[in-house]
C-alpha cells in the first residue's frame, strides 16, 4: 500500500480514528478524577543482630517473610485491634534500617497500623525472626500522599486509543473487498485497462 493509499484511508475514516481516543480520554479521565487519594506511611526501625550474626547484613528475603506472613499480620491484629492484616505491608532495607510501610486511603490508619506492625516486631521479632537480637524505633510513622499521575494516565490511554482506531480502521479497509479504483481493477484481473468512465455531475443550477 502507497503513503496516498494510506492517507485516503485515514481521511476516510478520519471520525472513527477520533472518537474512539476522544472516548477513552473523557472516559479515563472521569475515574482518575473519582480515584480515591492514598497515603503511605513509612516507619523506620533500627535493627540489632544476634552475636553469630553480627557484621553480616540483615537476611532481608527472611525478614520479609516473616513480617509479611498472615501468622504475623494475625499477631500485628491482635495486639493493635487494627485491620492490617488486610493491608499490604511493604519493605525495604539499608543497611541495619529497616522501612515498613503501609498504604490506605485513610492516613491516619495508614500511620497507625505501620507503628503496630513495628510494635510488633519489636516485641515478638526476636523470638520469631532468626537473626534479630531487638530492634528499635528510629522515626515513628510518617504518612504522606501517594502522587497520582493523572495527566499521564489520560494521555497514555487517549494515546492507545489513537492507535487502536488506526488499527480498526486499517481492519475495516482490509475487509473491505469492494473495488475502489481502477487500480484494484487491475490488481485482480492481472490486465491492463484500456480506458475508464468519467463521472458526470449534471449542472442543476438554473439559468438567469
Amino acid at each position: 500500500m502507497e503513503l496516498r493509499e494510506y492517507w485516503r484511508v485515514i481521511k476516510k475514516r478520519l471520525l472513527l480514528i477520533l472518537f474512539i481516543p476522544i472516548v477513552a480520554g473523557a472516559v479515563s479521565g472521569y475515574y482518575v478524577m473519582k480515584k480515591t487519594p492514598l497515603y503511605t506511611a513509612t516507619t523506620t526501625l533500627l535493627l540489632s543482630q544476634t552475636s553469630d550474626q553480627l557484621g553480616g547484613t540483615p537476611d532481608t528475603a527472611t525478614y520479609s517473610g516473616v513480617i509479611q506472613s498472615d501468622y504475623f499480620t494475625q499477631m500485628v491484629d491482635a495486639q493493635s485491634n487494627l485491620s492490617v492484616s488486610k493491608s499490604i505491608i511493604g519493605l525495604t532495607f539499608n543497611g541495619q534500617l529497616m522501612n515498613i510501610m503501609i498504604t490506605s486511603g485513610d492516613p491516619e490508619f495508614a500511620s497507625k497500623a505501620a507503628d503496630a506492625v513495628a510494635e510488633t516486631v519489636i516485641d515478638k521479632g526476636p523470638g520469631i525472626i532468626p537473626g534479630l537480637h531487638s530492634a528499635g524505633v528510629l522515626n515513628p510513622a510518617t504518612s504522606s500522599p501517594v502522587p497520582l499521575h493523572k495527566k499521564q494516565d489520560v494521555t497514555l490511554a487517549t494515546g492507545i486509543a489513537f492507535l487502536v482506531g488506526l488499527g480498526i480502521a486499517f481492519l475495516l479497509e482490509y475487509l473491505d473487498l469492494r473495488f475502489k479504483s481502477e487500480t484494484d481493477i487491475v490488481k485482480y484481473l492481472g490486465i491492463p485497462a484500456l480506458g475508464g468512465v468519467a463521472e458526470y455531475r449534471p449542472n442543476k443550477r438554473k439559468k438567469a
